[in-house]
């Protein structure tokens, strides 16, 4: 089990080399993705590791002599399970999502896609045509007591990681809680604002922006680097940050309303 974890952190960071280069070449400018501080991204070895133990210990169900397609049919249906629950988990735990396909075509709730799901099994059947067979010599020349301190160095350092992650999604849920109850106040003031006489509207609108403006540049301003890291890879699909960007786009979409009608018949707000 010791070689299988460091294949697991090998393949992990392999998984974060193509999760950072495909993001950096959509953008146009370098993208540090992960879940974790480290360059990995545990997802990637998971599966390329299930793989390669399924490879071993059932070698009936596929092997590198199998047909190419059940080897690919069999991975891709694996990554979309594994996928849609490590997505369904973060976001219980988090209530954030690190990935999200609801812009891609044949997209499950957004946690899984056919282009992704394809992508994957190609890749497994690369690991299990290509990979596997050289794995399986390296493993046989290998020093088992080299292997389990190894194993043990990085599974003390991930174990760090992890924790430092996690508490540091919680402090930032805290603050996102934080930002959102005055945001409330604010937005509450606002709205109370929009019963004032026509020719404060303007004004009024004016010093909502101005002080919703200044409330994200606290925020921001006491943010620490990782956390500001983590809120970036993340996006939110439910719960109260999606009803506070909701609540701030139907402020918005309200002000603007009366300030159109004020503009076209301010008779009408007298």
């Amino acid at each position: 089990m010791s070689l299988y974890f460091i294949e697991f952190i090998v393949l992990s960071f392999a998984g974060w080399i193509y999760e950072c280069t495909y993001c950096s070449f959509h953008t146009g400018k370098w993208q540090n993705r992960g879940f974790l501080y480290g360059p990995i991204c545990p997802i990637y070895g998971a599966g390329a590791v299930g793989a390669i133990m399924i490879g071993h210990y059932l070698p009936h169900v596929f092997n590198p002599q199998a047909p190419w397609w059940r080897i690919f049919l069999i991975t891709a249906a694996l990554s979309a399970v594994l996928e849609y629950l490590t997505s369904y988990i973060l976001e219980r735990l988090f209530h954030a999502v690190w990935w999200n396909y609801s812009n891609m075509p044949l997209n499950l709730h957004g946690r899984i896609c056919l282009p992704a799901t394809t992508l994957f099994g190609l890749a497994g059947l690369a690991i299990v045509k290509l990979l596997l067979p050289v794995e399986t010599e390296l493993a046989a020349q290998t020093v088992p007591l080299v292997n389990e301190s190894l194993s043990l160095v990085l599974a003390f350092v991930v174990g760090i990681d992890t924790g430092l992650t996690v508490d540091n999604l919680i402090k930032l849920g805290a603050r996102l809680d934080l930002m959102q109850a005055e945001f409330d106040q604010v937005m509450e003031v606002s709205f109370a604002r929009l019963k004032s006489p026509p020719a404060a509207i303007g004004a009024q609108a004016r010093n909502a922006e101005q002080e919703l403006t200044a409330l994200v540049q606290k925020h921001r301003k006491k943010l620490p680097p990782r956390q500001v890291y983590l809120l970036r890879n993340m996006d939110f699909r439910v719960g109260p940050r999606v009803k506070m960007a909701k609540r701030l786009e139907s402020a918005r979409s309200t002000v603007q309303k009366r300030l159109d009608t004020l503009r076209d018949r301010p008779d009408d707000l007298s």
